[in-house]
């Protein structure tokens, strides 16, 4: 990772097409080279950015001396973390419905380490979610429940890979349909394959 003059951090170039790696300014990288050479090579640098106008300056220390882009043009955040990131999206309140008698939860905020929990519920059966949505490792889709309406918070997986049930196990209502649902008591049942082993182990299942 690389900082620019105001000490942000800048790693790669978001310019279409340009592979540039970590930003690192040509003030940055003279710096560097000089630094195995005599003391006079830094004297000499020194001077001669003193010289130098303040918008010479300014390209100096902010333009990237791999690509040749602006800082700005360089993201902020590293690649690993803005991935992660686009696993989750936004949307508005709304209600889901169960449509195969199965639900898939995972409890807690972080659906990335939460254990899974697999349980009956009847056909039609409401929850309320804020609108948030994540993807799994493994490309199962899941809903962020909302604590307000459903007494604690958690994930339930819409669809997804990994339990052996092809389809939705949860469609979003309609307003009319939201209205006409009602509740209706969960039953835990046995785990199977990957996610009993998970579950056994107190760890979460990987392949969700």
């Amino acid at each position: 990772m690389g900082r620019d003059f105001f000490g942000v951090g800048r790693f790669f170039c978001k310019q279409p097409d340009c592979k540039c790696g970590d930003f690192i300014s040509r003030m940055q990288q003279e710096r560097e080279e000089v630094a195995r050479e005599e003391d006079q090579a830094m004297v000499e640098l020194e001077t001669r950015y003193h010289t130098m106008t303040c918008q010479a300056k300014s390209v100096y220390q902010l333009t990237c001396s791999v690509c040749g882009h602006d800082a700005t043009a360089h993201s902020p955040t590293a690649r690993a973390e803005v991935a992660e990131q686009a696993r989750f999206s936004e949307g508005a309140p709304c209600s889901y419905y169960v449509t195969q008698g199965i639900c898939i939860r995972k409890d807690g905020q972080d659906p990335e380490i939460a254990v899974i929990v697999k349980s009956k519920r009847k056909v039609g059966t409401e929850f309320h979610s804020t609108g948030r949505r994540w993807t799994g490792r493994a490309g199962g889709l899941w809903m962020e429940l909302d604590a307000v309406d459903e007494t604690k918070g958690g994930w339930l997986l819409i669809e997804g890979p990994g339990f052996g049930i092809e389809g939705l196990l949860l469609q979003q209502a309609t307003l009319s349909e939201a209205a006409a649902m009602s509740g209706a008591d969960a039953a835990p049942i046995a785990l199977e394959g990957d996610a009993a082993t998970a579950a056994q182990a107190g760890r979460p299942d990987v392949d969700a």
